[in-house]
């Protein structure tokens, strides 16, 4: 009888310690395309921009992938980007951070609440700013 207890108490010990943020991040994990953007209420056309989100790994709260963007300028030239990316969960699984060419001199960062995270569906809001993203599988 005590070691049944015993395993229920150490199960429910580490039950409570498991990191909701991690779950968020295997969400993350994939190839994700952003389908619209509003920026001060004012939506955009995504007909011209492309972003592809694809995933290699993810560890506890960070997600490494890449960011691709694929766009055609008004003089109908393409552009094609490629950034390394790292994608950090912090606030409990409320708050991403995009690390773009990590580890680079040249590198950068963007600050984002996540409003939903789900396997098809990504909606962020820019922080400080009236900026949405929605993203979809």
């Amino acid at each position: 009888m005590k070691k049944t207890i015993l395993f229920f108490l150490l199960l429910a010990l580490a039950s409570t310690s498991y990191d909701k943020n991690y779950r968020g991040i295997n969400k993350l994990s994939g190839n994700w395309y952003l389908k619209s953007i509003e920026r001060n209420g004012v939506s955009e056309d995504m007909n011209i921009l492309k972003i592809k989100l694809k995933s290699t790994y993810d560890v506890g709260d960070s997600w490494f992938g890449y960011y691709y963007e694929d766009n055609v300028t008004s003089s109908g030239l393409p552009v094609n980007i490629k950034y390394d990316l790292q994608i950090e969960i912090s606030n409990k699984g409320k708050t991403a951070t995009f690390f773009y060419n990590y580890g680079s001199i040249n590198g950068w960062s963007e600050v984002y609440d996540i409003l939903k995270l789900k396997k098809n569906a990504l909606e962020l809001k820019a922080v400080g700013e009236e900026n949405y993203y929605v993203f979809e599988r």
